[in-house]
């Protein structure tokens, strides 16, 4: 028997990812699907971990290490908000891409430069466009 790659039609329920990401030998296929799914949501949907787990059959921490995996190689980012009168942590932020970082520098994870945070104009979550 003949294998073959069936594909739906394209229609408004679509999502346009690079292959970059997905060809990339150093993800493991949980790092690739958890950022294929990701890429799949609206541009304002923000990244929860809890919420993450609301969908899939993983637990939250099979989406932690995928997600540190996404990080250590260059395709996603947290990044600490802290209050500057209290010091303390505000809020945290995560963003992906489907490419890695231009310039090939790693996400600053461990400890991000609060001060001066490097905010780039990294293209980020593009879905469902209807029109460029």
């Amino acid at each position: 028997m003949a294998q073959s790659i069936k594909r739906k039609r394209s229609g408004d329920n679509f999502t346009i990812i690079s292959n970059d990401f997905l060809r990339d030998e150093n993800l493991s296929l949980k790092a690739k699907g958890l950022l294929s799914y990701i890429m799949s949501l609206p541009d304002d949907w923000k990244i929860y971990f809890e919420e993450l787990t609301e969908h899939s059959r993983d637990g939250e921490k099979t989406i932690r290490v995928a997600w540190k995996e996404l990080e250590i190689n260059g395709y996603a980012r947290t990044t600490k908000i802290i209050d500057q009168k209290t010091k303390r942590v505000i809020e945290w932020t995560k963003e992906v891409s489907d490419f890695k970082k231009p310039d090939g520098k790693k996400p600053h994870v461990e400890k991000p430069d609060v001060a001066e945070p490097d905010v780039g104009n990294d293209r980020l979550l593009k879905t469902n466009n209807t029109k460029d």
